[in-house]
């Protein structure tokens, strides 16, 4: 792990939605693809609770572990108490969030949205999920991009009222 982590540590996923133990304690893990883009494990932990200082106590366990090299970028859930240990830890790291999660999240709500205006036809659902699936993946022009974003808000809005 830690010959690992010197090769591919630059850009680090940590999460906790791997599962849990039968006391229901998350289990974390870190880790990342190497050059095969296979999935290479840096480090797991059970916790105890998901608090900050659990997160804290973790992230700086995992820096003395690999010699306090951080990563150039860290990618999580979105975690509030995470995010600030994060924050608090990896002073030279990039945190962001996890496409995973942003999908998984994004379908959900514009999921709810649609199912609660009983008005909306099913197609005019689909297309707003693959609106919303256009901006996470499809654009690189910021223009682009804020274009899209704008056109697919305009749509949930109309259905939310």
């Amino acid at each position: 792990m830690i010959l690992d982590y010197a090769y591919f540590g630059d850009v680090v996923t940590f999460d906790t939605t791997f599962g849990s133990n039968k006391e229901y304690r998350p289990f974390g893990i870190f880790l990342e693809l190497n050059q095969f883009r296979e999935t290479t494990i840096f480090s797991a932990a059970i916790l105890f609770d998901q608090i900050e200082d659990s997160f804290t106590w973790l992230f700086e366990t995992f820096l003395a572990a690999h010699n306090g090299n951080q990563p150039r970028t860290i990618y999580t859930d979105q975690d509030t108490a995470m995010g600030k240990a994060i924050n608090n830890v990896f002073i030279k790291s990039g945190h962001a969030l996890c496409t995973f999660h942003i999908m998984q999240n994004g379908v959900k709500l514009l999921s709810q949205t649609q199912n609660e205006d009983e008005g909306v036809e099913e197609d005019e659902e689909s297309h707003i999920l693959l609106d919303f699936s256009a901006c996470v993946y499809g654009y690189e022009d910021r223009a682009e991009f804020e274009e899209a974003f704008d056109n697919m808000r305009t749509k949930v809005q109309k259905q939310t009222w």
